[in-house]
């Protein structure tokens, strides 16, 4: 299981009511069900991944806004995941 996975999984179960963000340098990217949840509402293209995760959407940071809001809008709680430093 990958890093990226295994982060996923620990903050899904403790915000599962949120649709996690993944906020890779000037990307963001969206896993299983919370990505088709944001490729319906915002129209961004929904893969099936090789990975460890069955779906995936992502778009550019400069998006956020909009999409956000979009979201927001359809009743969506959002978190975004920033990469950390250390």
């Amino acid at each position: 299981m990958s890093a990226l996975r295994t982060e996923y999984d620990k903050l899904k179960a403790k915000y599962p009511q949120a649709i996690l963000m993944f906020e890779c340098r000037e990307f963001i990217e969206v896993f299983d069900m919370d990505a088709v949840n944001v490729a319906n509402i915002t129209g961004t293209i929904l893969t099936k991944s090789s990975s460890s995760f069955t779906s995936v959407t992502g778009f550019a940071s400069s998006m956020f806004d909009t999409y956000a809001k979009q979201l927001i809008k359809a009743g969506y709680c959002i978190a975004l995941v920033q990469e950390s430093t250390n």
